[in-house]
């Protein structure tokens, strides 16, 4: 690490993350900090490591080396139901989904913070409807999640 990274507020950083797939190196050496309350937008080419890095900060995807931050802790030393309660990973397409609203859908991302196998409930939906809005998206609110693209 360069050093110049603050880990030491509610930012997420990366420190030197590396991720490997198949023995291919597909991320190398990715050092960045994503201020909290800050949009960041990230773009690249198909196949050029976005969804990889992606999975890597959600803690799905394990990266071969380096770290990555929030609040001072490395999100690989949490135990999976601790970083579901600071983020959520929504992949793009999902095979076999049941018929659910897309604002529904979003709402899943509060799982974390239920009784498993409860159902979103209608604080959920409205915590899910706001941050739709946030993003210009509410006018997909009740559209069948498969009928939404992912670009």
């Amino acid at each position: 690490m360069d050093g110049s990274i603050d880990n030491s507020n509610d930012s997420l950083c990366l420190e030197e993350i590396s991720v490997e797939l198949n023995k291919r190196r597909i991320l190398c050496d990715i050092s960045c900090e994503f201020p909290t309350g800050e949009w960041t937008h990230i773009v690249g080419a198909n196949g050029a490591g976005k969804s990889t890095l992606l999975k890597a900060i959600a803690g799905i995807l394990p990266p071969c080396a380096g770290h990555v931050v929030y609040r001072g802790a490395d999100i690989w030393g949490l135990l999976p139901h601790e970083r579901a309660r600071i983020m959520a990973y929504v992949p793009q397409r999902i095979e076999a989904l049941p018929p659910i609203r897309a604002a529904s859908f979003v709402a899943q991302g509060l799982y974390a913070h239920r009784l498993a196998m409860q159902a979103p409930t209608t604080s959920d939906i409205d915590r899910a409807m706001s941050c739709m809005a946030s993003m210009k998206l509410e006018h997909l609110a009740n559209r069948s999640i498969d009928e939404v693209s992912g670009g």
